[in-house]
């Protein structure tokens, strides 16, 4: 085995030094073995929707192999693999199955009767807006249906078909059992299901900078090996017992939660961890982060299209460069602080290696989302545990389960009353997409700072005895540089940004003075509120509907609980339409409203 480390030519040498060249070359084949397969991937999903189209001609039902199942906001979602498609099609079941009881799980054979031409996923067309094409590019899915009706044929039993089936009993009964706030929250942290998550919950734990906690991460995962880890201690195990029990609780954690690709990332950190003392290795947190990147990459080429994908290994790599550097600056902090000041120092390690694309991809930074995570982390990893402990009852014993329900319950409340506290704070800054080299040069800098440079700063200022001088010019012109470049990016004019909404309008109108204002909601309000929310707008002066059609006021409610107190301007001749279409109860939640009439002239006027 010790011969191939002796490589020829310019490649020869010791033994260390024919290592790493044979790593290198490994590490070559495998990027280029990684590009290939995810350019073979991606030109399949790009040719998918016309694959689909052949297979199955003029609106003929589509046959496919579930793969995996979700339950969203309309109803459920399929996965489908179908031969001949590259990719898995996505079918949106509105309503889901008519009889509750008859789940389809992964295995099961589907007919889906389209309602409509099936469509290929969209790029993103808003500021800021969701990019439908890389969440679904980096699934592995290259079409999607809306169901006119769908047939499910049950398929052979699997050990993923049990474990699915298993997970909907415990999701039905969290519905059966807890209120809807309590039960969707639950659902998020223990399954990694969001689609019942309160709407307003959700947006005050992004306010608050902790929504992380509400999509299953490596820090669940991270709770769980820790809490099986304690158990099997407690329970006199060690050794290879301890970490083979500990990694089988976090993979099957894993699987129940969606295994994305943070969970999956996190899975395989804390088996690696766990295997490195009995393999008699040391443990590097890079190469822990390394090997769970090869591993996310190797099974899913796309993953690195994920925004998930991408916010995880960047949150952990500043993590394990930063923390300690952090650390060092909370000295005297009381002993009974200190785990909250590593958790504080950790959280704002993440942020700083996140900063770019948090700004890039959503507009704004959650600056307090440190602090607030510290202060919703025990009660929420009470409720983790808690909640995993129930569901295990459950499962064995339903009437030693019920007793947890309340204390369930309670701990819900506390979770989400904390989540809307902070909320109120007020914990996000607006932040303007950074320019590419603004993000070099910042993580740049974030490198030089976790790298230990003194010494070979010192032996060159020995050398140039002018270069202190030099360096604090360099630094100031630098940062002269970084203000100017992010002063730029506010605008100084009238700006009128029409939204994609599909059908329906929904306009946001800036001022230069930097006031507000805007011109329907669309079907939903969310497209609009996530561009105000980008763009910092804490206060919205007015905001005006043309009619009251669901595709031009069916967000007024979302829009007047996120800006309250501002002047709504709706139609004085709809003003019987209002009990039904939402404005009066925009009106009392805080929105001041004038109907606009006709005035001379043929000129709108506000009604006193």
């Amino acid at each position: 085995m010790g011969g191939w480390t002796r490589l020829p030519g310019p490649w020869g040498g010791d033994r260390r030094r024919g290592a790493a060249a044979a790593a290198a070359i490994l590490a070559a084949a495998a990027v280029l073995a990684g590009g290939a397969a995810a350019a073979l991937a991606l030109d399949g999903l790009k040719q998918a929707p016309a694959s689909l189209a052949k297979a199955f001609p003029g609106g003929l039902p589509i046959q496919g192999r579930v793969q995996a199942v979700e339950r969203s906001s309309r109803g459920l979602r399929l996965l489908l693999s179908v031969p001949g498609v590259g990719g898995r099609v996505a079918v949106q079941w509105p309503g889901g199955p008519p009889d509750p009881g008859r789940w389809p799980l992964p295995g099961d054979l589907a007919s889906v009767t389209p309602a409509a031409a099936p469509e290929a996923p969209r790029a993103a067309r808003n500021p800021y807006g969701f990019d439908a094409r890389r969440y679904w590019y980096a699934r592995h899915v290259g079409v999607l249906v809306e169901a006119r009706r769908v047939e499910v044929t049950p398929g052979p039993w699997s050990p993923r078909r049990a474990l699915d089936a298993w997970r909907h009993r415990r999701l039905a009964r969290l519905r059966q059992a807890l209120p809807p706030e309590a039960a969707g929250l639950l659902e998020a942290l223990l399954f990694g299901a969001r689609g019942g998550l309160d709407q307003g919950l959700e947006d005050a734990f992004r306010e608050a900078g902790v929504s992380h906690l509400l999509a299953v991460s490596g820090l669940h995962v991270g709770l769980v090996a820790a809490g099986l880890g304690r158990l099997v201690a407690w329970c006199g195990l060690a050794g290879p017992a301890r970490w083979a029990l500990t990694a089988a609780g976090a993979a099957l954690y894993a699987a129940l939660a969606g295994a994305g690709a943070p969970v999956n990332r996190a899975a395989v950190g804390a088996a690696l961890l766990g295997a490195a003392p009995l393999l008699g290795r040391p443990v590097d947190p890079l190469n822990l982060l390394g090997a769970a990147a090869c591993w996310a990459l190797a099974t899913r080429p796309l993953a690195a299209l994920d925004l998930s994908f991408r916010m995880s290994f960047l949150a952990v790599t500043g993590m394990v460069l930063l923390a300690g550097r952090l650390e060092a600056l909370l000295v005297g902090v009381p002993r009974f602080l200190q785990g909250a000041a590593r958790g504080l120092a950790g959280g704002t390690a993440a942020q700083l290696g996140l900063a770019p694309l948090l700004a890039a991809s959503f507009g704004h930074l959650a600056w307090a989302g440190a602090p607030a995570t510290v202060i919703v982390l025990p009660p929420f990893a009470l409720l983790l545990g808690a909640g995993g402990a129930w569901a295990l009852l459950d499962a064995a014993c339903r009437a030693c389960a019920d007793p947890l329900i309340p204390a369930l319950e309670g701990a819900a409340w506390l979770v989400a009353r904390l989540g809307q506290w902070l909320a109120a704070a007020g914990g996000v800054w607006s932040a303007p997409s950074p320019p590419g080299w603004w993000a070099v040069l910042y993580y740049a800098w974030l490198l030089g700072w976790a790298g230990d440079w003194r010494a070979p700063v010192e032996r060159l200022r020995r050398r140039e005895p002018g270069l202190p001088r030099r360096l604090l010019a360099a630094a100031l012109g630098l940062a002269v540089l970084l203000v100017w470049g992010t002063a730029a990016l506010v605008p100084r004019r009238l700006e009128v940004v029409f939204l994609d909404v599909g059908q329906g309008d929904a306009i946001a109108v800036g001022a230069p003075g930097g006031a507000w204002a805007a011109v329907d909601t669309g079907r939903t309000g969310r497209e609009l509120a996530a561009f105000l929310r980008a763009r910092g707008v804490r206060r919205l002066h007015w905001w005006a509907v043309s009619h009251f059609d669901a595709d031009h006021a069916g967000g007024m409610d979302l829009l007047a609980r996120l800006y309250p107190g501002a002047l709504l301007v709706t139609p004085e001749g709809d003003g019987a339409a209002l009990p039904d279409r939402g404005a009066s109860r925009s009106a009392a939640a805080g929105a001041r409203w004038r109907p606009l009439a006709r005035g001379p002239g043929r000129r709108p006027a506000l009604v006193p």
